[in-house]
């Protein structure tokens, strides 16, 4: 498992001061990187990591939710992983299950595990 802060809010429920909350978020995440060893990844939308993140977590791994418009709605941000669908199939699983690209190599991705 990949230690994860996951900041995802609906677009009727963006304000100022949600935005000032999910900010102030970012304030415990040094907590979590102390107690894990590693910087967790933050998980968010595209459209919410334009308008209200980018610049507060560069420093960050990124797992970017972006299910429309391929790669190239994700030019200019340094993604880890990006989930492109929550309607994948796997064969046994009877739900649907979430769909993620990692851009990286399985070595790597084996060295994030906790």
């Amino acid at each position: 498992m990949l230690p994860k802060s996951q900041i995802f809010v609906f677009d009727h429920m963006i304000s100022d001061e949600m935005c000032d909350k999910v900010i102030s978020l970012f304030q415990e995440v040094p907590l979590r990187e102390e107690k894990y060893g590693k910087k967790p990844m933050v998980y968010t939308g595209n459209y919410f990591y334009w308008m209200y993140l980018a610049g507060y977590i560069d420093d960050y791994p990124h797992w970017i939710s972006c299910w429309t418009g391929g790669e190239l709605s994700l030019i200019n941000i340094e993604w880890d992983f990006r989930q492109f669908t929550q309607e994948g199939k796997i064969n046994g699983i009877k739900t649907n299950v979430d769909g993620n690209y990692y851009k990286g190599e399985l070595i790597d991705l084996k060295a994030e595990l906790l």
